[in-house]
């Protein structure tokens, strides 16, 4: 008896399942209408007589479109994955200055005011318009108390 493999495509080329086994029993298994080649999927969809493979994805936040067979990126996501990350990195560099408030409060004396300004420009970063460009303040020098 002789053994066969399909693959059974979906109605944009995209392999949903193998079968196999005798061609009366692939046959019994296959849905009327079904699209299907013979062989193993060797791609992530058939097309024009070939496999194609997805190219790689540009974003973590980046959807397959099988209609177009592209990437599709949400914008607004994409945005605001971006400015959670600039929220984080800022969140971070203000820690770093935390000591220099506490020890200007436990001496009693006021925070040198390059340090207020530098505290300040870096809440003030969710201002800027793009989060893949920010512009950081500079951290004052050390010995700046």
């Amino acid at each position: 008896m002789t053994q066969i493999c399909i693959t059974v495509l979906d109605a944009h080329g995209a392999p949903v399942r193998e079968l196999s086994g005798s061609v009366d029993q692939v046959a019994l298994n296959l849905e009327p209408g079904s699209t299907f080649i013979e062989g193993h999927a060797a791609g992530d969809w058939w097309a024009d007589g070939v496999w194609h493979t997805k190219p790689e994805r540009p974003s973590p936040l980046a959807t397959w479109d099988w209609q177009t067979h592209q990437w599709v990126t949400d914008a607004d996501a994409e945005a605001a994955a971006a400015w959670e990350h600039v929220r984080a990195q800022r969140d971070q560099l203000l820690a770093a200055t935390d000591w220099r408030v506490v020890r200007a409060q436990e001496h009693g004396v006021p925070l040198d005011p390059i340090w207020i300004v530098y505290r300040q420009a870096l809440r003030d970063i969710t201002l800027q318009t793009d989060p893949h460009n920010i512009i950081w303040p500079q951290t004052p020098a050390e010995g700046s108390e």
